[in-house]
């Protein structure tokens, strides 16, 4: 038997015959061994990709579920699933869904806010506009939340947070601006 080849100090691992590069005279040669990192970064970067590609295909999923279903009974059967698959999930991988008693009123109002309000304003305000503007109103967000953090003084308000809040407000303009702006009879959404 052969013992295995040993590792370098690349991180390479070293080849040789069977006996050995002396005894036939032959010669080695070093095959570079996946490093984990490097295996860990292309796993992250593929999990940013899918994430990417079911958030974008949200918007038009649920706004063709919609058509056929009440939003507010839409969202609800959705975060139910949802919620019981991760709560599976969390049980197989930590062994219990527990949380400390401090944390559960916390949780439940971050909860209700964040998947319960939102998801049912959101659903329903996708009955009376279009997947692209609702992605593009959500879109802002992160502009929101950077002015909001600034005004509970939460973040250091300076020029450069500004200058960001408004590059980002004038790039859904100019997107809002080639589409065209306009309300409907009613003054609610733009169909």
């Amino acid at each position: 038997t052969t013992a295995p080849a040993p590792e370098t100090a690349t991180g390479a691992v070293s080849m040789s015959g069977p006996g050995g590069p002396s005894a036939s005279g032959g010669t080695s040669a070093t095959v570079p061994r996946p490093r984990p990192a490097a295996d860990a970064r292309r796993l992250a970067e593929a999990g940013a990709v899918g994430v990417m590609l079911v958030w974008a295909a949200n918007f038009v999923i649920v706004k063709s579920a919609i058509a056929s279903a009440p939003p507010i009974g839409f969202a609800f059967v959705r975060f139910l699933l949802a919620g019981l698959v991760l709560l599976a999930i969390l049980r197989w991988r930590e062994g219990s869904i527990g949380l400390p008693r401090a944390a559960i009123v916390p949780v439940a109002l971050l909860g209700g806010l964040g998947f319960g309000l939102y998801q049912v304003l959101w659903s329903t305000g996708l009955t009376v506009t279009t997947a692209g503007t609702s992605a593009l109103i959500v879109a802002t967000t992160p502009i929101w939340t950077a002015l909001v953090a600034v005004a509970a003084r939460t973040e250091i308000a300076h020029r450069a947070r500004f200058l960001g809040a408004a590059v980002g407000f004038a790039g859904v303009a100019l997107v809002v601006a080639a589409r065209g702006l306009y309300l409907s009879s009613s003054g609610l959404g733009d169909l």
